[in-house]
């Protein structure tokens, strides 16, 4: 069977739709993390690190969504994509 144009088109656009979701949704379980980690931390600063994609999808070491995390919980993070990481695998450490 040979799938004509569009169908190739709409199956690739369906395939990058769960991708980028996927990253999403590990970054949301991340972000969860993080926010636990930083109410233990009691102000110390954390070292995140991260697949790629996902820590781009939180926007990067100076993203908003970091940087307002520190403002508000008075705790830096820092986030280091680390490209030998799996897509879901990710460390929260703190750092001393």
């Amino acid at each position: 069977m040979q799938l004509t144009r569009i169908e190739r088109f709409h199956r690739h656009a369906i395939r990058s739709a769960c991708i980028e979701n996927q990253f999403a949704l590990v970054a949301d379980n991340l972000l969860d993390r993080i926010l636990r980690e930083t109410a233990a931390a009691k102000g110390r600063a954390l070292a995140v690190r991260a697949a790629p994609a996902v820590a781009a999808d939180l926007g990067g070491p100076k993203g908003e969504i970091l940087t307002t995390l520190a403002r508000e919980q008075g705790c830096r993070v820092e986030l280091v994509a680390d490209p030998a990481l799996a897509l879901e695998e990710f460390e929260v450490t703190t750092v001393r």
